[in-house]
């Protein structure tokens, strides 16, 4: 009797370790498949905002280079206002235009909808200097207060 419980034991004992590893399996190939889509996901997110980014450097550059093409040609102060007035929809703000080869001015290219990239620079003697070129967040900020965090008191 003793010989049968011992035999009924270890066909348990298996059958029960073939399940448990089966489904650890099971367990770990779901999430290995969830993590592969969301890595995707976030891969494609990723290239889209490099994309967006480097479109919007492209046109800032092409922008500068039109810019610095019209003040190699020196041209009379009134075509520098008709040139600046074709720039009015990328937010192209000049300091002043008294001396048409020194002044400062600044514009904007949007990449998305959530940010642009802001150029500010220098002309000197017709020569472009650029003093800025960053990434600008054009979205409200708002704090988020409603947890209720423990201050100590």
């Amino acid at each position: 009797m003793a010989g049968r419980n011992s035999q009924g034991i270890h066909v348990g004992s298996t059958s029960i370790l073939m399940v448990f590893s089966v489904l650890c399996l099971t367990i770990f190939a779901v999430l290995s498949f969830v993590t592969t889509n969301y890595e995707r996901k976030l891969s494609e997110k990723t290239a889209a905002a490099v994309l967006n980014f480097y479109e919007a450097d492209s046109h800032a550059e092409e922008i500068l280079a039109e810019m610095q093409k019209m003040l190699n040609a020196n041209p009379e102060p009134g075509l520098i206002d008709k040139f600046y007035a074709q720039f009015e929809q990328e937010d192209f703000l000049v300091s002043s235009l008294e001396d048409p080869m020194n002044f400062s001015f600044s514009f904007e290219v949007p990449i998305d909808e959530k940010q642009v990239l802001h150029i500010s620079a220098t002309v000197k003697n017709g020569i472009i200097m650029v003093n800025s070129w960053i990434i600008l967040s054009t979205g409200s900020w708002s704090v988020d207060n409603r947890l209720n965090v423990w201050t100590g008191e």
